[in-house]
């Protein structure tokens, strides 16, 4: 009866532990391990809006003396999974910094574990094991499954085949499940077949970047890696990698990050908003992209999606919306809002065109916002601009007056040459001279030529003479004689 007794009261206070935990909120964030002093520390990583730089922040009361790699987020219950170098043990972390020493895996083989990342389905923590006296040429050589959804945690082992390849890290792809490495030995992207244990390159060698701690996926599929650029001496650059051709990009720099290693939650609703053209004259149509993804596990119901754009701005017609939803009058031409709309998973976009007041000038900037989503993943979200590096910034469109001006071009046209002539006002139309309406006119003789552009509230004209260029002639000097053997200079 006693031990009975015993066990339920260990049980209940391991429960209590459990249930003490804080679950991170997945709004797409990435974190970072970093070992600065004896033991690690955890960091999210932001990007700067106005350096654009790459910044470190510390979770607040961290639990230190641990050595930390091989991380995971698990979706399923938004906790961060690790292990503790020092002697295998698995750890949960939450949201808290507080951390929970699940076991220890004494029967794992003894390697170095860099690389991990938890299943998109929240079932395995899996973490790879490299040598302990690991250097070039040497290769990670197993795959070990962890079990989270058993309280004893298990663990099976899957050898790696035949593998020349050492990375520092591993990630999912949210869609497609797929498992993405970084190979230090041949600077190579490659794809993981974690059952078989078969690692296959991805694109050619030879990557401008000589070692990738930590692995990221966003909410929309993309692959980014931090990283040691092949012709530096720290790991300071996030690179944007193509999972179809193996390309790296280097998108910034940043702090260092040696001795590190990422994870994200990119199973999360995010929105992206971006126009086209993002330079346009006052008067001018564009069309605005609100891009969604959903990557959380299931479709979201009830979502609702508000832009207010700036003043003397009018939103003409929604081209495209495949995410349904009523449509609500809000009594201002500027802004749009569909409520109870249905998100399925996957990524799609919204298309709206927009008409620029007639009177602006300028820079305008400004985010939609998608409300109404669980508070696991924050309740809401703001929209990024995809074509800058920092993260949920302000869409920027370039207001320019209306303005022709051919008279400044070229006026000489070399006969049998064509002379081009070119407007260069977004959002307007031309008319030339001879009727035609494109954006150029090629001259090939010489005459006055004429160009009207317009918008729908402004129209501007321009005249030019285009003449012949003079032949090209060339001075020699008087003749000379000059005997065999003899030389001058022209």
């Amino acid at each position: 009866m006693q031990k009975v007794l015993l066990s339920f009261l260990l049980f209940s206070l391991i429960g209590i532990d459990i249930s003490a935990q804080t679950p991170f909120v997945c709004r797409g964030d990435y974190y970072l391990t970093l070992r600065s002093r004896e033991y690690s520390e955890l960091f999210t990583v932001d990007i700067d809006q106005v350096t654009s730089r790459v910044s470190f922040a510390r979770i607040p009361n961290f639990e230190d003396g641990y050595d930390l790699n091989a991380m995971g987020y698990r979706s399923t219950d938004n906790f961060i999974y690790v292990i503790d170098q020092s002697d295998n043990g698995l750890l949960q972390i939450d949201a808290d910094g507080n951390i929970l020493k699940l076991r220890v895996m004494d029967e794992i083989p003894k390697l170095r574990y860099f690389a991990g990342a938890c299943t998109p389905d929240g079932n395995y923590l899996i973490i790879s094991g490299s040598p302990f006296d690991f250097g070039f040429g040497s290769a990670n050589s197993n795959l070990i499954f962890i079990d989270l959804r058993d309280p004893s945690y298990p663990t099976r082992e899957v050898r790696m085949r035949d593998n020349p390849y050492l990375f520092f890290d591993m990630d999912f792809d949210p869609f497609t499940g797929i498992c993405y490495a970084f190979d230090s030995n041949d600077r190579t992207l490659l794809r993981i077949d974690i059952n078989r244990g078969t690692t296959s390159p991805v694109g050619r060698s030879n990557q401008p970047c000589s070692s990738m701690g930590a692995l990221f996926f966003d909410a929309f599929g993309n692959l980014f890696g931090y990283g040691r650029p092949s012709t530096g001496d720290s790991q300071n650059t996030l690179f944007q990698i193509n999972k179809s051709t193996g390309e790296l990009t280097v998108r910034t720099t940043g702090e260092e990050a040696d001795r590190s290693d990422g994870c994200s939650c990119p199973y999360t609703v995010k929105l992206e908003k971006k126009v086209t053209p993002r330079d346009a004259a006052p008067c001018s149509e564009v069309v605005y992209t609100f891009i969604i993804a959903n990557a959380s596990a299931t479709a979201r119901t009830g979502v609702e999606f508000y832009d207010g754009m700036p003043e003397d701005f009018e939103i003409l017609e929604v081209l495209r919306n495949p995410f349904g939803g009523d449509v609500i009058d809000t009594g201002n031409p500027n802004e749009l809002l569909i409520r109870n709309m249905v998100v399925p998973l996957g990524v799609d976009s919204i298309l709206v065109k927009v008409r620029i007041g007639q009177n602006l000038s300028g820079f305008y900037r400004n985010q939609a916002i998608l409300n109404g989503l669980p508070e696991s993943l924050g309740g809401s979200t703001l929209s990024d601009d995809p074509t800058t590096v920092a993260i949920e910034d302000p869409t920027i469109i370039n207001i320019i007056p209306l303005s022709v001006d051919i008279s400044s071009q070229n006026r000489l046209v070399c006969a049998g040459d064509t002379l081009v002539l070119s407007g260069s006002q977004p959002g307007a139309t031309y008319l030339w001279q001879d009727g035609s309406t494109n954006i150029s006119f090629a001259v090939t003789e010489p005459g006055t030529y004429f160009v009207e552009a317009r918008t729908v509230c402004e129209v501007v004209y321009d005249t030019v003479i285009v003449e012949f260029s003079p032949p090209l002639f060339v001075e020699l000097g008087d003749d000379r004689s000059l005997t065999l053997g003899e030389s001058f200079t022209i």
